[in-house]
């Protein structure tokens, strides 16, 4: 079973107010048509609470006076994402297919870069910048530092099927932006301070 970090543009599209908002979700809202396996069935109140209080990874004692790097922390925190068996690292830094590689890297490489990703709002101002959530998923004023390296990512510049696949791990986009998220979550210091 593969579970996903759910991002507000695929909340918005499940819940049926991208719409409302003049935006579409795209058709599959960056998520498999397939119907979850019987024994993978779960309310979305528990796959919310499975999420949200799953627990980081125990940090490994650092030696006295060392300073973590940004490498070292997601070696701790995203080779097993949350528990869950997700290596976000590998699956951008080191894919199979080298285009995708380069693409993942480079939206993480601007992430960090300019901060965006460290933001209130994560990895979602790098592309939306100064746009609200609302406002980014109709298309209205986005202009976010990394927009141009999301759009590659994607394989795609429509901010339709960019916001509805913010956390498809298929594309680049998406593995770039769930690895940000992590190093959002849990390596924030170590990933600005070490680039």
């Amino acid at each position: 079973m593969s579970i996903k970090t759910t991002h507000p543009f695929v909340l918005l599209c499940r819940l049926g107010l991208l719409g409302l908002l003049g935006a579409s979700c795209g058709g599959s809202c960056g998520e498999s048509a397939k119907a979850p396996a019987p024994e993978a069935k779960q309310t979305a109140k528990q796959t919310a609470e499975s999420i949200t209080t799953a627990e980081p990874s125990p940090a490994a004692p650092a030696a006295p006076g060392a300073v973590e790097t940004c490498s070292q922390c997601e070696e701790r925190q995203c080779r097993n994402y949350r528990k869950l068996g997700i290596d976000l690292v590998g699956m951008c830094t080191q894919n199979p297919d080298t285009v995708f590689a380069k693409a993942c890297v480079k939206v993480v490489e601007c992430g960090r870069r300019t901060k965006c990703a460290f933001s209130h709002r994560g990895p979602e101002e790098c592309y939306c910048g100064t746009a609200t959530t609302m406002d980014c998923a109709k298309g209205i004023g986005i202009d976010g530092p990394c927009k141009a390296e999301m759009e590659a990512a994607a394989g795609n510049s429509n901010y339709e099927f960019i916001t509805t696949n913010f956390g498809e791990r298929s594309l680049a986009l998406g593995s770039a932006v769930q690895l940000l998220e992590c190093d959002h979550d849990f390596c924030p210091d170590a990933c600005i301070k070490f680039k």
